[in-house]
């Protein structure tokens, strides 16, 4: 169980690269200092912390992605985006198919890490 964890902060960390190139647009002009861009900014470098916290199983992990996941779902921030580059090698025309399948899995993940999360910490005993 706690690999499901370890992967998922995986893919938390992978948005490291998201983070770089909002940093590199904002410095190079292509996007200008707004309060959407510095709160993507942060929004993504809290996501890559929850990802090295969930990596390494602390609590404080699981409980930044229970904060997270409203944001995740609002701003369709979805640890599972890069399923999209594969919608559009297979021609998928219909992104909001995309957009609520990638939604559901979103909330499938949150399912299984409040499960996961049960299992390691509320132990009794």
């Amino acid at each position: 169980m706690r690999k499901w964890i370890i992967a998922f902060g995986i893919l938390d960390l992978l948005k490291i690269e998201k983070v770089f190139t909002l940093i590199q647009k904002l410095y190079s002009g292509e996007i200008v200092i707004h309060f959407l861009n510095i709160f993507g900014i942060l929004f993504c470098s809290l996501v890559v912390l929850t990802g090295v916290l969930l990596i390494r199983l602390k609590r404080i992990g699981f409980i930044l992605s229970y904060i997270e996941f409203p944001f995740r779902l609002l701003f369709a921030y979805f640890s599972l985006s890069f399923l999209l580059y594969i919608g559009r090698v297979v021609q998928t025309e219909n992104i909001l198919t995309m957009t609520i399948l990638l939604a559901i899995l979103e909330i499938v993940r949150l399912i299984i890490t409040i499960y996961i999360h049960r299992k390691i910490f509320n132990r009794k005993g």
